[in-house]
């Protein structure tokens, strides 16, 4: 049986499509934690050992939103 595992995200605004939709593709179990007064969401994914690789291609898609903001805030 895989071990149970859980990774908690804060999803801002802008970041909330793309997020969804890999969690979505990925049949990942999730849930809404709060939504801070930024309106940014804080969900929790829950998986398996077996779903580790669609958990860190979330965590990559993360890094990634945020050094294109990095980036833009710059200019």
């Amino acid at each position: 049986m895989a071990k149970s595992k859980a990774k908690t995200f804060t999803v801002p605004k802008d970041f909330l499509l793309r997020f969804f939709q890999e969690v979505e593709d990925n049949d990942l179990d999730h849930e809404l934690l709060e939504v801070d007064e930024d309106g940014d969401l804080c969900v929790k994914i829950k998986y398996s050992t077996d779903e580790r690789d669609s958990v860190m291609n979330l965590v990559e898609l993360e890094a990634e939103f945020y050094d294109d903001g990095e980036e833009e805030d710059e200019d």
